[in-house]
């Protein structure tokens, strides 16, 4: 029982943790660049990201998965125009999370005062009740700790946008075929010259 009050008391404190002002915008980034080098350039924005704050969950030759402080959205933007020779596409999905934390905190809050009121009846009934109101307190106790997770990471999705980066390899071209100002040389079938100095 002592150990349950004390799960009880450090959810309640938790809850009541000032939560942060700031930008309640989710940012979700698809950006498509072209680069000479990917693996070089995978090195470099991963670097960076984690330089200001971020990470990396995912890098392949061709594609970045980051999660990249909030505001350095413009940042990461300027540095990717920087190493790249273009940025070829751009998609930037937002989503404002104020009425998701808002429902969050209330649904956490008429839970805390539930929970609260069920355990001052504890002292007051026999044992029957007691089993059946740490059945509820239990319950309750899973629901404030989903609802608690929900809001810690609609808090962190606040804070750090989600960018998907795609590299797009820039392939070496071929040089034209330049005809020569000498006649002998654009009638010669170099083909069939290497094909013969093979067989020799």
């Amino acid at each position: 029982m002592k150990y349950l009050l004390l799960i009880v008391a450090v959810l309640l404190a938790a809850g009541s943790m000032p939560v942060c002002a700031g930008d309640y915008i989710f940012h979700q980034v698809r950006t498509t660049i072209l680069v000479a080098d990917t693996e070089y350039t995978t090195d470099l924005i991963t670097e960076w990201a984690e330089e200001q704050g971020g990470y990396c969950i995912y890098r392949s030759m061709d594609r970045i998965v980051l999660r990249v402080p909030s505001q350095e959205m413009s940042g990461i933007r300027r540095y990717l125009e920087q190493i790249s020779d273009a940025v070829i596409e751009v998609s930037i999905q937002s989503k404002d999370l104020r009425e998701q934390l808002v429902t969050l905190r209330s649904r956490i809050k008429s839970s805390e005062e539930i929970l609260a009121r069920n355990l001052e009846y504890l002292d007051r009934t026999d044992v029957k009740g007691t089993l059946a109101i740490e059945k509820e307190v239990r319950s309750l106790l899973l629901e404030l700790e989903n609802y608690k997770g929900s809001l810690r990471k609609l808090e962190f999705d606040r804070q750090f946008a989600y960018y998907e980066l795609f590299l797009s390899f820039k392939e070496q071209t071929l040089p034209q075929d330049i005809p020569s100002s000498f006649e002998w040389i654009n009638r010669v079938d170099f083909y069939r010259f290497a094909e013969q100095g093979a067989q020799e």
